[in-house]
């Protein structure tokens, strides 16, 4: 329901929650998309797209959620315990730009813990995505995370960050 806020490099795509830059710290184009938008936004949009459609938005504040045949739901990650996956077939995850820019070194694993999970819920998954050849993306695309997480975690050692 708030606003996640994030800067793309539009000459090499890099995401980072950093809206003062200039310059780009990897490729040094100055050129930047600014994105991010909560919840709440996307359901009025979807409701005006779809107005015969039912759009339920599910956020904590949710308790729980028996969807209507045809329904449009999004939320936060909230959705995964409030909603019945067996009557849903397809997801489109949104945002996740927002998450990969987020300064927390372990942000890039959380997106693809939550990548997965959605996968692995519903027959078809859909990311919307600024940067499709992140690595993130790219592990759940291919549906090799293990590749990614053995990079991750050489990584943090190189670095000294616990694992």
């Amino acid at each position: 329901t708030g606003v996640a806020r994030y800067a793309l490099c539009r000459s090499c795509q890099h995401l980072t929650n950093q809206l003062d830059l200039a310059t780009c710290p990897r490729c040094g184009s100055a050129e930047f998309s600014l994105g991010g938008r909560g919840t709440t936004a996307l359901r009025r949009r979807l409701q005006d797209a779809f107005p015969d459609r039912p759009v339920v938005e599910i956020t904590p504040q949710t308790k729980s959620v028996v969807p209507k045949s045809g329904s449009i739901i999004i939320g936060t990650n909230a959705i995964f315990s409030r909603i019945p996956w067996d009557q849903i077939t397809a997801a489109v995850a949104t945002s996740i730009d927002a998450q990969l820019a987020y300064p927390d070194w372990r942000s890039h694993e959380y997106a693809l813990q939550q990548l997965i999970h959605l996968r692995n819920c519903v027959r078809k998954l859909y990311i919307s995505t600024y940067a499709p050849q992140h690595p993130v993306i790219q592990a759940v695309h291919l549906a090799y995370p293990a590749q990614w997480y053995a990079s991750a975690i050489a990584e943090r050692k190189r670095f000294g960050f616990s694992l």
